[in-house]
């Protein structure tokens, strides 16, 4: 879930590695915003 921020709130990475298009995800909140945040509950 993206809430819009460079904020990310994922249930990937609890039991294995993120997914590419996860971390794909998350590389394009770096380069847009220059931060990327992830919380795994």
């Amino acid at each position: 879930m993206d809430i819009g921020t460079e904020h990310e709130a994922t249930i990937e990475g609890r039991t294995g590695a993120f997914s590419a298009r996860k971390l794909d995800q998350l590389w394009d909140d770096l380069v847009d915003k220059g931060n990327a945040t992830v919380t795994v509950p």
